[in-house]
């Protein structure tokens, strides 16, 4: 569980990051459509970062199923 955080928070940091520096990403895309005033352009972008997060959620708990076969609970 601690790696599904680490991704979880390392997608957030990413997209941060593409706020502050600028230029390209979703972050960025997020930061102009907030000061173009684009309400719905940002309500997609979070959708759209919203699903890249529970998508990279569910595969970290899939290859953490795969990687922990066969072993007990402690």
């Amino acid at each position: 569980s601690g790696l599904r955080i680490g991704v979880g928070l390392s997608w957030l940091a990413i997209i941060a990051a593409e706020m502050l520096i600028g230029g390209v990403g979703i972050g960025f895309f997020i930061w102009d459509a907030w000061n173009s005033s684009l309400v719905s352009d940002i309500i997609l972008a979070l959708v759209y970062v919203g699903i890249v997060g529970f998508l990279l959620d569910r595969m970290v708990a899939w290859v953490g199923k795969r990687v922990t076969r066969g072993t007990s609970p402690a």
